[in-house]
């Protein structure tokens, strides 16, 4: 571990503590002689610039100032008297936006922009990032796919849930004024822990670890807790329902006990949901139509039907609104392919097509704006074509339902490499009284170098994926 980083766990160790029910925390500064520059001014220009968009967009602007009430009501922002400033503080203004989200229509999230500086230095450039204690996300799906029974949440404003210690909270001010723009504005301070500051995701992930250890003797609820959260989204999955009824209410208790709420429960069978509290369950999105008594979920990602308890892909129908016959660009065919997302490999043998077909049209030479022709606007139009067949695929959410009667379970990896791409994929082997399955795991591809590589160097590069 660096320095930097047993500094931040250092300061996470000294000044993380459970005060009435909530867990509060200091900032992870770098230093402890840390002075800032003004910074009023900067904040105050970003704050009119916000202004003036809200000006033009109504709808937006009343989302904003709820916001704002919403965060006052809640107790993560309280207003403050500048007169009572004490000589020492650490006062840094934050300027804030709000971002929209495609896929929660009518929502915005607030944002501090703690990057932003302010005579030549900004508030992330004073705070440490601390270790990475984030699970991969791979890891986190591996083990989604393992049991019979799957269910997902995640925890409700997570960084919200802890609070910053009073000393720190000067540094997290911020100006507004709602809508009225003939007076001076009003100075708020944030109380809880901030989206958009470095040292939010360390700081949330140590403290809900630390809440899970502190209110839980379980190892198993420990585990589900500490290992199977990807930021705030929880993915797991159990061998039965009562199994799995019985982790996700120990798993709603231990988080509530600091405050974190965990709700948009969804599960593949129907009677363990309907044995959560219905205000903890998920709702419909409505940009997904229902395919039974159950809501498709995104998770991480990924599209998963609890009701045939499968993975699926879902294209937006702004990728495919240009078609093959009008001009397509380079700079296009970047931007659809590079928003596959696929973190499994589901896709591999599709996606690496378009891969290659990339590598082809970059040495070409041409400029981004520029039209594909030849041979390549045929392939990109052939590819084009079978962008909307992947809605079909349906991909088993569980590796085997033979995994929970201890069958022998081998994972069998295989890799290759041709002049354009090379590869590997991963199976595992189920058997269990002389029944065998195989379940596809993952798959990984790579395109070639430009320079011309030698089919064994490349081989060999494969082996590394392989092994990887």
């Amino acid at each position: 571990m660096s320095d930097k980083e047993s500094r931040a766990l250092k300061i996470l160790d000294a000044t993380t503590k459970y005060v009435n029910g909530r867990w509060e925390s200091g900032l992870l500064w770098k230093r402890d002689d840390v002075k800032f520059p003004e910074s009023y001014s900067t904040a105050f220009h970003r704050l009119k610039t916000m202004e003036r968009k809200m000006d033009k967009d109504p709808e937006f602007a009343d989302q904003y100032c709820q916001k704002i009430k919403d965060y006052v009501k809640k107790s993560y922002a309280k207003k403050v008297d500048p007169k009572e400033d004490i000589d020492g503080l650490r006062i840094w203004y934050l300027p804030h936006f709000a971002v929209k989200n495609d896929n929660k229509p009518g929502k915005i999230r607030f944002v501090f922009d703690a990057a932003a500086e302010s005579n030549g230095t900004s508030l992330n450039d004073n705070l440490l990032t601390g270790p990475d204690l984030l699970n991969p996300l791979t890891s986190i799906l591996y083990k989604f796919r393992q049991r019979r029974v799957a269910f997902g949440a995640d925890i409700k404003e997570m960084f919200h849930q802890v609070m910053i210690r009073s000393e720190d909270r000067s540094a997290q001010r911020f100006l507004w004024r709602g809508k009225d723009r003939d007076r001076e504005p009003d100075i708020f301070e944030m109380q809880a822990m901030t989206f958009g500051a470095s040292s939010s995701p360390c700081t949330a992930h140590y403290v809900k670890n630390k809440n899970a250890i502190t209110f839980s003797k379980d190892p198993e609820i420990i585990d589900a807790i500490v290992k199977r959260h990807y930021v705030d989204d929880y993915l797991d999955s159990c061998n039965d329902p009562d199994q799995s009824l019985d982790r996700i209410l120990k798993v709603i208790k231990v988080s509530a006990q600091g405050g974190f709420e965990i709700r948009g429960w969804t599960c593949s069978s129907k009677g363990v949901l309907s044995r959560i509290p219905q205000n903890l369950r998920a709702t419909t999105d409505e940009e997904i139509i229902w395919t039974g008594d159950l809501p498709v979920e995104r998770v991480l990602g990924l599209r998963w039907n609890p009701n045939t308890d499968t993975f699926g892909f879902h294209v937006k129908k702004e990728k495919t609104d240009f078609k093959g016959e009008s001009a397509v660009t380079k700079r296009q065919v970047l931007k659809l392919v590079m928003s596959l997302f696929d973190p499994l490999g589901f896709l591999s043998n599709y996606i690496v097509q378009a891969k290659i077909l990339l590598q082809d049209v970059w040495r070409t030479e041409i400029g981004w704006d520029d039209e594909l022709a030849g041979e390549n606007l045929l392939k990109w139009t052939h590819w084009f074509g079978e962008l909307k067949q992947i809605e079909k695929i349906q991909i088993p959410r569980c590796y085997s339902n033979m995994t929970a009667d201890n069958p022998n379970i081998q994972l069998h990896v295989f890799c290759d490499a041709s002049e354009q791409a090379f590869a590997a994929v991963a199976y595992l082997r189920i058997t269990k009284r002389m029944k065998t399955e195989v379940a596809f795991v993952c798959g990984k591809t790579r395109v070639a170098p430009l320079r011309p590589t030698s089919i064994p160097r490349l081989e060999l590069q494969a082996a590394v994926i392989r092994a990887g």
